[in-house]
């Protein structure tokens, strides 16, 4: 009997009038553009990567001529030849838009923009990804022809043979349309938790209770925030119980498992967690979330606590010892092994689970132990790991969430995705912006890295600040390391520049909640993830394409993290930055970009590419002292940029049920209306369910990229504003703003309210002041710099190993129009 936690019903049938059947071949028309094309069997169940292929009625005409069948569609002409065997010579599908490409039937397009891999364990740099469902050529397809399908009684089952099951992508350059509808057909993404979107603590080390406890003691006393609670492996019992574990594992196991034996557990360390529940309680009383990992290949031994109950649920003899195989496509197992093994802990307090890698990519492991070879290995076992736990974290009616590697199509549904192992180096740091937003073509949006990195590589500080600063701005932010006693991510353990930064981003991260909570919502919404590469919004440009490590972050910032060390005399890491047509405002120093533009981009250890569009509005939350709290919150910071229109709706509910699906929630919009010499902020009236939120709010508004000279009222009434020449920006308070009922702020400046960069000379005096040169060569550089004025066709070349002639290019390529 399979418990009702653990079935899928699916209903993937398609829309009955949107097939044609042409003899042994069905071709079904889902959208336009998303076409499914099967040969010799045809199936409507739903299979691992598919789960719905009804979205709306689509107009097609379907006719035969001359020996041939043609569907067309608005956007895709498919014609196939009528009898034949499906071959490159049989069906072709023609795109009717741009790029007008053709598809041949076996095609894989050249210039697919990729998409992402299970692991980055054991990687050392870059590594090839696989193919995405983006393509230049503006077509892709996924085949589904051998994956397992979901039967009747919401288990598994396998197709009869051989046969054909391919979709086929046709979406031209409207890239966003096609991962959104590649979400719909393969698992619409849900909402995250809110906690997930703090800071994780997260570490490969033998904790104790009272040292674990200790150490979130110290983040509340260094008031650097946290979220998260991760506890690695030694939390349960691993190797060296005593000579009766090592004596029951056989040499055969050894060889096949080995390691895997003292990886897999389930009964706490007394020794180190006296109290288990004591200890998570301490956890959730300091506000933070418990997470566990797993290792569950070498199943269940005598030595566990859960041995008996485990052993006399499955039928076996607990006298016997006998191991207790982990069998993930036994439902039976499957559900003695969350009812035993999990769900107890789960009541004790802990909130979710880290399944880490060692289950292998078969099931030659679970064979050693009398297993019979299963027709439903065609499931790898990562995929089914995902697919149980997943199940059993919704069981209760709360959002589900899980923490383990990608398992292929449709993992978008199971996140959050957990990407290994990663080496210590720059040349790790400088791939994964790239890695995290290409995983977008797949849909698959919530990537966490061990930032930081995990082992290996040299003692860098600069590093490890460059790379808080990207987790900091990526999906999940997750320290993390391994149990090398140097290696710890504490960022008191840093020099005190690199500990006040690192302090400073992290606490940045909390402020930033009401942001990010917003965009889990539009991931849900809209299908978009946090991160989208530049080509989804401006497809025809070519530097779309060039700038791989540049992002947006949300809809309202772009972000490019510098992922290279330095220059020792400038101090200045860089970036490649392409921005696209219009005005843009850096995060940090308001100073105004032109778009349409390509230039390198240079920042001190304390800043990083960061742009706001023009008329960009950005809700975060203000640090309060000691605390971490992520909820709807009286005190909200508004960031707006200068240059433009603007409108952001902030989102806010409970952060746990799935009530969001209903339409519960609150909504608070926010309009910049902008003209040269004035603008209107309007916070707007809240809509939706109000109880959720603060009845009165203070509002701290910060203006960015604004010219000194600005007034600001409200209702009529002067405000007090006060100007900050380093950063370009305003700051006005307003308080006792009355939600259901907002407010409206006016700007006026009779000079033009955007700034004019004009303080460029300033700005590359204070780089050169902190510049580690001589004074001669400060000298020449400022003389250069003044000269960048009026000859900025040519791009200077460094003065030795010094980058600040290209900084201040930077700068002077941004004045006049």
């Amino acid at each position: 009997m399979i418990p009702d936690y653990l079935k899928s019903t699916l209903n993937a049938a398609p829309i009955a009038n949107q097939t044609v059947i042409c003899g042994n071949v069905r071709f079904t028309v889902i959208t336009s553009r998303l076409f499914r094309i099967e040969e010799e069997n045809f199936y409507n169940n739903a299979s691992q990567s598919v789960l719905n292929r009804s979205f709306e009625e689509t107009e097609f005409e379907s006719y035969e001529q001359n020996g041939y069948l043609y569907i067309r569609t608005e956007h895709l002409l498919l014609c196939y030849k009528i009898g034949e065997s499906l071959s490159e010579k049989s069906l072709y599908i023609t795109l009717l838009t741009k790029p007008y490409t053709r598809w041949d039937y076996g095609d894989v397009a050249v210039h697919n923009l990729g998409g992402t891999v299970s692991t980055l364990d054991r990687v050392s740099g870059s590594c090839k990804l696989q193919d995405g469902m983006c393509s230049i050529e503006g077509y892709t397809t996924m085949d589904d022809s051998t994956t397992a399908l979901f039967g009747d009684d919401g288990w598994f089952t396998t197709r009869k043979s051989e046969s054909v099951d391919l979709y086929f992508f046709g979406y031209g350059h409207d890239y966003i349309s096609c991962v959104r509808d590649y979400c719909r057909l393969t698992g619409e993404v849900k909402m995250l938790p809110a906690f997930a979107l703090g800071n994780w603590w997260s570490r490969y080390h033998r904790y104790s209770e009272q040292s674990y406890i200790e150490l979130m003691d110290k983040f509340i006393e260094k008031d650097v925030p946290l979220s998260v609670a991760v506890i690695d492996m030694d939390w349960h019992i691993v190797n060296g119980i005593n000579d009766e574990y090592w004596d029951s594992i056989s040499d055969k196991e050894r060889l096949s498992i080995g390691y895997g034996v003292g990886w897999t557990g389930y009964s706490w360390n007394k020794d180190l967690f006296p109290s288990p529940k004591r200890f998570l309680d301490e956890l959730h009383n300091r506000g933070l979330k418990a997470t566990l990992n797993l290792h569950p290949s070498a199943g269940v031994r005598f030595w566990e606590v859960q041995y008996e109950d485990m052993a006399k649920a499955m039928g076996i003899d607990p006298k016997s010892k006998q191991a207790i195989p982990f069998d993930c496509l036994d439902p039976k197992f499957v559900d003695n092994y969350f009812k035993i093994l999990h769900f107890p802990m789960e009541k004790d307090g802990v909130d979710f689970w880290w399944m880490d890698w060692q289950q292998g990519e078969d099931y030659n492991w679970t064979h050693q132990f009398g297993i019979e070879k299963n027709e439903l290995e065609v499931i790898s076992p990562l995929w089914m790991l995902n697919h149980i736990h997943h199940l059993a974290s919704v069981r209760d009616g709360e959002r589900g969430l899980i923490f383990s590697r990608f398992s292929g199509f449709g993992s978008q549904r199971f996140p959050i995705g957990f990407s290994g192992d990663t080496y210590i180096a720059w040349e790790t740091l400088d791939f994964q912006p790239y890695f995290t937003v290409t995983a977008s073509n797949l849909g698959y949006g919530w990537w966490s890295h061990d930032i930081g990195g995990h082992c290996g590589g040299d003692r860098d500080d600069e590093l490890s600040l460059r790379w808080v600063q990207f987790g900091v701005f990526s999906p999940i932010f997750r320290l993390h390391s391994s149990c090398n006693p140097f290696l710890g991510r504490e960022p008191w353990n840093y020099n005190s520049r690199a500990e006040g930064i690192i302090s400073d981003y992290m606490r940045l991260r909390h402020q930033l909640f009401p942001y990010l909570y917003s965009m889990n919502y539009r991931s849900y919404k809209k299908q978009l993830p946090l991160m989208l590469p530049m080509y989804y919004t401006h497809p025809e440009n070519k530097e779309a394409y060039e700038v791989k490590n540049q992002y947006w972050f949300g809809s309202e910032l772009i972000v490019c993290p510098v992922t290279k060390k330095a220059d020792s005399e400038s101090g200045l890491g860089f970036s490649e930055v392409w921005l696209p047509e219009g005005k843009w405002i850096d995060w940090f120093n308001g100073y105004v970009y032109k778009g349409n533009m390509s230039f390198e981009c240079f920042r001190s250890l304390e800043q990083m590419p960061i742009f706001c569009k023009a008329g960009a509005i950005i809700p975060m939350q203000k640090h309060i002292e000691h605390e971490n709290k992520l909820c709807p919150a009286k005190d909200i910071e508004l960031v707006i940029a200068a240059g433009g229109n603007g409108e952001f709706t902030m989102f806010e509910d409970d952060g746990i049920t799935t009530d969001y699906e209903s339409g519960k929630g609150a909504f608070t919009t926010y309009k910049f209306n902008w003209e040269e010499n004035s603008a209107e902020l309007v916070i707007g009236a809240a809509k939706g369910d109000l109880e959720l939120i603060p009845q009165n709010r203070n509002y701290a508004l910060e203006f960015k990229g604004f010219k000194k000279g600005c007034v600001f009222y409200l209702g009529g009434n002067l405000l007090e504003a006060k100007y900050d020449a380093e950063t370009n920006s305003y700051m006005v308070s307003i308080n006792e703003v009355e939600s259901k009922k907002g407010a409206v702020i006016c700007i006026k400046c009779e000079n033009g309210l955007l700034h004019d960069n004009s303080d460029y000379m300033h700005r590359c005096y204070k780089m050169l002041l902190y510049s580690q040169t001589t004074a001669a060569i400060r000298d020449k550089l400022y003389t250069f710099a003044d000269s960048l004025q009026h000859k900025i066709r040519w791009k200077p070349e460094p003065i030795g190993d010094n980058m600040m002639p290209r900084a201040f290019y930077e700068l002077a390529l941004q004045l006049g129009e």
